[in-house]
């Protein structure tokens, strides 16, 4: 129990596909469904951000393309969408996006 344990109340399933257009590219789209075992942040101080019986926490659409420059260089674009479920109250349950791009040097 407690706050730490929270990791451990989260199960994802769902469908992935991986595609390669071409030598160099790559795309790779992800949908998850996120469950809960419980609801266990109820609580005084909890009551407006999660609900006291809901345990889908809710779905994520994640995409990314990644690609090959060169042999030293290879760079990456990553979205989600996270849309929550009826884990989180009414007050918590606005959608969540998140982006990163980054370029990598090896040698």
């Amino acid at each position: 129990e407690g706050r730490k344990y929270e990791f451990t109340n989260l199960h994802r399933i769902g469908p992935g596909v991986t595609s390669n257009p071409t030598d160099r590219l790559e795309l790779v789209a992800d949908y998850f469904l996120l469950f809960a075992d419980e609801n266990t942040m109820t609580g005084a101080r909890n009551r407006r951000s999660f609900t006291a019986d809901g345990a889908m926490r809710g779905q994520m659409i994640q995409a990314q393309a990644r690609y090959q420059f060169t042999r030293h260089l290879k760079g990456r674009v990553l979205v989600e969408f996270f849309f929550p479920g009826n884990y989180y109250t009414d007050y918590r349950n606005d959608v969540a996006t998140f982006l990163r791009g980054e370029m990598v040097f090896t040698w």
